[in-house]
C-alpha cells in the first residue's frame, strides 16, 4: 500500500474550515432576517389596527381634544400652535367629518435604537377615505410606538378639496 499524499490533507481541512463558516453565517443571516421579517409583520397589523381606530374617532369632528387623546408627545406639543388649528378648520370647513376610510397600506416601517437598545417603531401609513364634503382623498399619518405605547406622530390628509 502507497502512503497518502501529505499536500494534498490540508487543502481538505481549509475548505472543510470555510464551508463551515460559510453555513454558520448564512444560517445566522438566515435567522436574524427571519426573526426581523416576524417582527415587522406584527408591527404592520398592530399600527394599522390602531390608525385604524385613532383616524375614524379623530375624523367625526377633527378636535383637538379627539387628536390630543392619540396623539404621540411630539404631535400634541404642537397642537396649541396656529397652525395646528388651522389645519384642523380647514378640515373642519372644506372636507367634513369623515365618512369612509379605506384599508391602510404601509410606506415604511422604521426601528430606532438608542445605546443598543429598541427606542421606538415608526410606520408610515396612508389609506383612502371619503368625507362629508367635495372629493375623497388620502389621509397619511405616521404612528410611532414608544415604552409599548402607540402614538400618533403626525397626521395630514391630501385631497383635492383642501386646494381650492
Amino acid at each position: 500500500m502507497q502512503p497518502a499524499k501529505k499536500g494534498i490533507r490540508p487543502v481538505w481541512i481549509v475548505l472543510g474550515i470555510l464551508t463551515a463558516c460559510l453555513l454558520c453565517c448564512c444560517g445566522g443571516g438566515f435567522f436574524l432576517g427571519f426573526l426581523g421579517l416576524r417582527r415587522g409583520v406584527e408591527v404592520d397589523r398592530e399600527a394599522k389596527v390602531y390608525a385604524t381606530s385613532a383616524v375614524q374617532t379623530i375624523g367625526k369632528g377633527w378636535s383637538k381634544e379627539e387628536i390630543r387623546s392619540f396623539g404621540s408627545p411630539v404631535l400634541t406639543a404642537t397642537l396649541d400652535q396656529p397652525k395646528a388649528s388651522f389645519y384642523l378648520t380647514t378640515w373642519r370647513k372644506k372636507l367634513g367629518n369623515l365618512k369612509t376610510l379605506g384599508e391602510f397600506t404601509t410606506n415604511g416601517i422604521f426601528f430606532d435604537s438608542q445605546n443598543g437598545l429598541p427606542a421606538a417603531t415608526r410606520v408610515r401609513l396612508s389609506a383612502p377615505a371619503t368625507f362629508e364634503k367635495g372629493n375623497g382623498g388620502t389621509i397619511v399619518l405616521r404612528v410611532v410606538k414608544q415604552q409599548g405605547h402607540w402614538g400618533i406622530e403626525s397626521l395630514d390628509i391630501e385631497s383635492e378639496t383642501l386646494l381650492k
